[in-house]
């Protein structure tokens, strides 16, 4: 039990610092580039054929 939440507690630190060490401008940058990757996965979708 005490493994556990000692691991718990190592993730949520890990975390919390991946975050804060993201930058606005990369938020920004990385949001772009997943809003258009799914715009091109759903052109792609739509080209095919449903079986």
């Amino acid at each position: 039990m005490m493994r556990r939440k000692e691991g718990e507690h190592m993730i949520n630190w890990v975390e919390k610092h991946v975050i804060q060490s993201i930058s606005a401008q990369q938020e920004k940058e990385t949001i772009a580039k997943c809003i258009g990757d799914l715009k091109m996965l759903a052109k792609k979708a739509q080209a095919q054929p449903i079986m």
